[in-house]
């Protein structure tokens, strides 16, 4: 532990990005909580509820790649500031329409695919970051310590979150999360994160500007090269063609067959996450011969 306390302490940029990030991790545990339960709840659908998840993967999927240029091209932290206000807006606006009793589901999906394009300019951005605010020697502890901290927040946050919404209602609970992610904005502008065509200018004097265009297909082409990545990338989509409905129909379970409110969902979402957290430590105490096996 003395290991992510010295750096924490140290490195003083990157302790900002930390406590911005996992203030991030929080709200958006949070506010899925809220919205799942909300949706089935207005709905009784399950393909409706399923359409939530289609809006919020949807833009990663096409637009991914040109966010991960435009972010190598830009300034990172500017990213990770107008993305924490957006989702700010957005959710409050969530909250506004439910405390004024508006149900039309087009509305929440609307919502739902903005929260997502940000989160697709965001993950690049603050994972890219990272190596600029911690030296070399100290980026495995730093990744281990953003990793553990998303799913304990996660934890946390599906809680907090299930609690708040059975207490004080869906409305009031979303306006909460709102305002844990302008914390998270206000965090990130504090850290100093150099601009990304800085660091690469730094490295390479030669090295002459690229089309975004260009970017993309380079990184495509440098992925495909490698059969191992690829089959890593296989795997992982059909894993989450699994773990879908385990996504979807737990709200509907819970209200339909058991008959709990949202706290037990929080419960629930929240066991997902100490069951990650448990399955980094444990393999992050094995000796791995072969990852891939």
């Amino acid at each position: 532990m003395h290991r992510f306390t010295d750096l924490l302490r140290e490195r003083r940029d990157f302790r900002w990005l930390w406590i911005g990030q996992s203030i991030n991790f929080l709200g958006d545990s949070f506010y899925d909580i809220a919205l799942m339960w909300y949706v089935y709840k207005v709905t009784g659908s399950a393909a409706e509820s399923g359409l939530v998840l289609v809006f919020a993967f949807l833009p990663a999927v096409l637009l991914g790649t040109w966010f991960g240029a435009l972010v190598d091209r830009g300034h990172r932290k500017r990213w990770l500031v107008i993305v924490s206000v957006l989702q700010m807006v957005a959710i409050t606006g969530f909250a506004t329409l439910v405390m004024v009793g508006y149900e039309r589901v087009w509305a929440f999906y609307t919502i739902t695919a903005i929260l997502a394009v940000g989160e697709v300019g965001f993950g690049p951005a603050w994972n890219s970051s990272l190596p600029s605010l911690v030296g070399p020697d100290e980026l495995i502890t730093a990744n281990a310590l953003m990793s553990f901290s998303r799913q304990g927040f996660r934890l946390s946050g599906a809680m907090l979150g299930g609690t708040l919404v059975a207490v004080i209602g869906t409305a009031s609970a979303l306006y909460v999360d709102g305002v844990s992610f302008l914390v998270a904005a206000l965090c990130f502008s504090l850290a100093r994160i150099p601009m990304a065509t800085a660091m690469v200018k730094d490295l390479h004097p030669s090295a002459t500007p690229t089309s975004t265009w260009r970017e993309m297909t380079e990184g495509a082409r440098w992925v495909l090269a490698r059969p191992n990545l690829v089959v890593i990338l296989l795997v992982s989509m059909l894993s989450n063609v699994g773990l879908g409905p385990t996504n979807v129909l737990p709200a509907m379970y819970l209200q339909r067959t058991l008959h709990v409110g949202a706290s037990a969902y929080g419960v629930f979402d929240a066991s997902v996450g100490a069951g990650m957290i448990l399955g980094s430590l444990w393999i992050g105490t094995r000796r791995v011969q072969r990852a891939g096996l």
